[in-house]
């Protein structure tokens, strides 16, 4: 269940996202093409549905990566599809075929045990349920109802954050910001570029809730009434491999510059033989006109032509200095070519060092990641072995179990545990194991719970208009939902059951 926990906050977390709003899948994705959901141009575009009070996030493009084949069904649409997650209290995830030849005929497929993990795939359309947190409960104490667990983490905007519960901050700005809840005041917190708050969770007082940190101390002290959220880690995006493709561009438009300084430089050349050769033709025709007798006008002419000679000759030296400079400049532009050339390749060089090494470091890292895999199998080993050792020591309690003896430390429910009671909270309830007779909606709601005692708690701890006074839970323990009722106090459970059910004893 923890990839799951991490998707509820995560989920909260992104409250502001570019995503479709609740309500408008549920008309594309009733159509012929469930795709047009996926048109509003982000890389995977996303949105929520709402169906029977139930609400799933779809993510265009992504499968899941466990399918369970036996409850694979054959439906019309992409809201069909979910509409059958929603309606099974058992199912969490759902993944429906958009396009594309369906496997065996069948194109709606409900996860297969807890792994909530997707893929990739352009073909498919994946609904998962989300929850919300206690942090945006309208309950400004849910989270730390719970005297078990009084601190967690959260991810919020880009960090990690934390909260611990009767907490508040020793540097905390006194003047109060509008905030619904411990979310949304963290949130806001975030958008700001502040790094820690402190909420209000019990009594109310003209100063407000929500209180940001004054200057960069996130120290904390005891205050029963508040709460301190507090962020601890940046998440950034991952750090992207050295970019060696942009060292070959740079070296490919080096050899385009050398080679349009060549040209320049054959163009300079003919340019000047061009210049040389009128230069010698002028002289020849001066040298004619010097040594032949000519009329006045051939004369006037052959003056002219010296003159024109003359010029040409100017024009020459002075395109020649021109030449000259061109070819320096030439010269520069191929050392400088050169240069660059040599530090793209020292550039290029250091590039495949980079990611040698990282590729040694990942090496490192799995190598590490498999001896901690390697302890965590031991250590529960070591863990089973104690739980054996503790459940020998259980003592008589008040219920009567199968065996005639109740566990003190029980967590799920299991066959021995029928007609037990167990203590949550200040409360009592028997223990009616694989029985209910009155299956139904819960009217006090259905919440998420780790175990068929966290379920006992939340119905001994529920906070409202109604008591609650019975609870049910699912017996393989697979749903993880627990339903609360404030109804059927006198009813005693006979018929057998997918359900558990725990009775409040008054």
């Amino acid at each position: 269940m923890t990839a799951k926990s991490f998707l509820l906050l995560l989920g909260a977390a992104s409250a502001f996202a570019n995503q479709i709003p609740i309500g408008v899948g549920s008309v594309c994705l009733s159509s012929a093409t469930p795709n047009d959901c996926c048109t509003s141009g982000a890389p995977t575009p996303t949105g929520e549905v709402t169906i029977d009070d139930r609400t799933f996030k779809f993510t265009c493009g992504s499968a899941l990566g466990s399918l369970n084949p036996k409850t694979a069904q054959k439906v019309s649409n992409a809201h069909e599809c979910a509409s059958l997650c929603a309606d099974d209290l058992s199912c969490e995830a759902s993944s429906f075929k958009a396009h594309g030849k369906p496997p065996r005929g069948n194109n709606c497929f409900f996860v297969l045990g807890d792994n909530l993990d997707q893929r990739s795939d352009e073909e498919w359309i994946t609904f998962t349920e989300v929850f919300p947190s206690c942090l945006e409960s309208d309950d400004r104490n849910a989270c730390c109802s719970n005297p078990d667990k009084q601190e967690d983490e959260v991810v919020i905007g880009n960090g990690r954050w934390k909260w611990t519960c009767k907490t508040i901050l020793s540097s905390l700005n006194k003047i109060s910001r509008p905030a619904a809840n411990a979310l949304e005041c963290a949130s806001l917190c975030a958008s700001e570029d502040c790094e820690a708050i402190s909420f209000r969770t019990l009594g109310d007082h003209k100063a407000g809730n929500c209180f940001f940190v004054l200057s960069s101390n996130k120290d904390q002290q005891q205050a029963t009434k508040f709460m301190s959220i507090v962020k601890i880690e940046n998440i950034g995006p991952p750090t992207p491999e050295p970019q060696c493709e942009k060292y070959v561009e740079e070296k490919e438009q080096c050899a385009k510059e050398k080679e349009q300084c060549l040209q320049d430089k054959k163009e300079c050349d003919n340019s000047k033989d061009t210049c040389q050769n009128d230069l010698e033709q002028a002289k020849h025709n001066l040298e004619i006109c010097q040594t032949n007798q000519v009329d006045p006008a051939k004369l006037a002419q052959c003056e002219a032509d010296k003159l024109t000679a003359q010029s040409a000759e100017e024009d020459c030296r002075r395109h020649s200095g021109e030449i000259e400079e061109k070819k320096k400049e030439c010269r520069a532009e191929q050392h400088k070519c050169e240069s660059e050339k040599g530090d793209l390749s020292i550039q290029k060089q250091q590039c495949e060092n980079d990611k040698n090494k990282l590729a040694l470091d990942l090496t490192n890292k799995n190598d590490e990641i498999t001896a901690l895999n390697s302890q965590i199998t031991s250590l529960k080993g070591k863990l089973d072995t104690l739980q054996q050792s503790y459940d020998a020591l259980n003592v008589n309690c008040n219920g009567e179990g199968a065996d005639g003896k109740c566990r003190t430390n029980l967590f799920d429910a299991e066959l021995r545990d029928d007609q037990c009671i167990i203590t949550a909270g200040n409360e009592k309830f028997k223990i009616h194991y694989a029985k209910l007779d009155d299956p139904g909606p819960a009217d006090l709601g259905t919440g998420r719970a780790n175990s068929f005692k966290d379920c006992a708690e939340k119905c001994a701890n529920y906070k409202g208009a109604k008591k609650c006074v019975r609870f049910m839970w699912k017996t393989d323990g697979n749903d993880r939902a627990c339903y609360m009722r404030s109804t059927g106090l006198g009813t005693v459970p006979t018929k057998s059951s997918l359900f558990s059910s725990g009775q409040l004893l008054v």
